[in-house]
């Protein structure tokens, strides 16, 4: 059984109390059968509310990208998990629903900033002037980071006032539970070559809007538009 459908078991069963029709002993059988399983699985009330979320990531994990999505976690109070497959990389946040539904929303958003610039760059002279495949490849990785160095700050200042480090502890908590045969990786820090193209990745950085919030049908809806 996966963790996802086990959760809607449990809900089932805590489901069937008196006030829905359940006799006392239905009900209280249905409730000791939901803490037994809970008990079994290691689960507590928080993983019960805790959801996850899969979203495609063009980031290499050699690049800033594991520093992106750990901010966007950060930012919105979920846990961090990336997965590699057939050169497919997902990124999973766990956290509460509505925060992992923003987390992907501002995965998706990032990305997608980073690539349409990223290929702006590219046509500009800098690039160009860059000889071999290598260093145009270099140029474009300082580019990059200088862009993904620059949103961090944003996102934190944008979601300053729903950052909360025990939500995001819980998150953790239940990411972990979840998949306690995962490691803990550690960014590789990265050098830059070309303070120019470092820079001109940190001044499109500071145009990326940035959005929050969802709307009634659990969609993310832009709130804050400004630059930060």
């Amino acid at each position: 059984m996966t963790t996802d459908n086990l959760k809607k078991k449990i809900a089932a069963l805590r489901q069937k109390t008196t006030a829905q029709g359940c006799t006392e002993d239905e009900a209280m059988a249905a409730a000791m059968k939901a803490a037994e399983l809970m008990r079994e699985h290691g689960l507590t009330d928080d993983d019960l509310d805790m959801g996850s979320e899969d979203v495609v990531t063009r980031l290499s994990i050699k690049s800033d990208g594991p520093k992106l999505w750990s901010a966007i976690g950060r930012a919105t109070n979920t846990a961090v998990l990336t997965f590699t497959s057939a050169r497919v990389r997902t990124v999973t946040f766990t956290g509460r629903p509505v925060g992992t539904t923003v987390a992907v929303y501002l995965l998706e958003v990032c990305e997608n900033a980073i690539q349409h610039e990223t290929a702006k760059f590219r046509k500009g002279a800098f690039y160009r002037r860059r000889r071999t495949p290598a260093t145009r490849a270099q140029a474009a990785r300082d580019f990059g980071s200088g862009m993904i160095t620059r949103l961090i700050p944003r996102l934190y200042k944008v979601f300053a006032d729903t950052m909360d480090a025990d939500e995001h502890r819980k998150a953790l908590d239940a990411r972990d539970r979840a998949n306690p045969y995962s490691a803990p990786f550690t960014p590789k820090v990265t050098k830059s070559r070309f303070d120019n193209a470092r820079w001109a990745g940190w001044d499109a950085g500071g145009k990326v809007t940035l959005a929050r919030g969802v709307n009634e049908d659990n969609q993310p809806t832009k709130l804050i538009g400004s630059n930060a």
